[in-house]
């Protein structure tokens, strides 16, 4: 019968690690997969994707044949899709509010000469921003230039 990955929304049937026998550990690991209340049987798994690679022993003697990864002893799971979707909203939303920053910037007086003919599309996101911002001490006016549009 093939054993599932015991984090929530993983359907991973292969290379899972057993719960470890250091109570402390186990319990950093449930609490780490978000499932505090939940007893491992001993045929309970969670999978390789959810450790980071360097979790894992390297073998002192190198060999010809191709032993399965060892655990460190004190290694918890910290790979999880609900991580990755997190920083991907993290990411969308302050590309939103640089936008917005950047609409408010350039339509506060009216008409702008440096202001942009098209809005800059933040869904590249291969390009690195960098913002110059400037103030005037006297009329406290600022002025802001983004390296992506050049404007």
């Amino acid at each position: 019968m093939p054993q599932y990955c015991a984090v929530p929304m993983c359907t991973e049937k292969k290379r899972g690690h057993k719960f470890p026998r250091d109570e402390a550990v186990a319990k950093q690991w449930l609490v780490a997969i978000r499932r505090e209340t939940y007893i491992p049987s001993k045929y309970a798994r969670v999978c390789y994707k959810h450790f980071m690679p360097d979790d894992y022993a390297v073998h002192k003697e190198p060999t010809t044949d191709n032993p399965p990864p060892k655990l460190k002893p004190q290694a918890v799971p910290s790979q999880f899709t609900w991580n990755q979707k997190s920083d991907e909203k993290k990411e969308i939303k302050r590309k939103r509010a640089l936008q917005h920053q950047i609409n408010r910037e350039s339509g506060k007086n009216g008409s702008n000469k440096n202001s942009c003919e098209e809005p800059y599309n933040f869904d590249d996101s291969s390009q690195e921003l960098e913002l110059v911002i400037d103030m005037d001490p006297q009329t406290r006016d600022i002025g802001v230039q983004c390296s992506l549009c050049k404007c």
